[in-house]
């Protein structure tokens, strides 16, 4: 389990400040998994909410050079993302995490 009193203090801000939430479930290791509200992060913490941002674009990125993801755009060039078929059959094989693994980003 996490013991470190900075992130805890972190995350008691998060929580407090309704920026994230405990959802009841834990990982494998025991540690909760917290979902964040990202309207209430953009208006209460806009640098935390830049730096999620940053690395979910980096993400999705990543997972599109790996052929994981698709993107299509609409009339207004706003950007869909969905599951390839390579990312499903990966999913579907069970074998997605072990090939995210050997393909980090950088």
């Amino acid at each position: 389990m996490i013991n470190d009193p900075e992130f805890e203090a972190f995350m008691e801000d998060l929580l407090d400040c309704g920026g994230a939430y405990d959802t009841g479930e834990f990982t494998e290791d025991g540690e909760p998994i917290y979902k964040f509200n990202m309207d209430i992060l953009k208006e209460l913490r806009p640098e935390l909410y830049e730096v999620f941002m940053e690395e979910l674009d980096a993400d999705l990125l990543h997972l599109y050079e790996l052929g994981l993801v698709d993107i299509d755009y609409n009339e207004n060039l706003e950007a869909t993302f969905s599951v390839s078929e390579k990312g499903r059959q990966y999913m579907e094989t069970g074998i997605l995490d072990d090939y995210l693994k050997e393909n980090e980003k950088d």
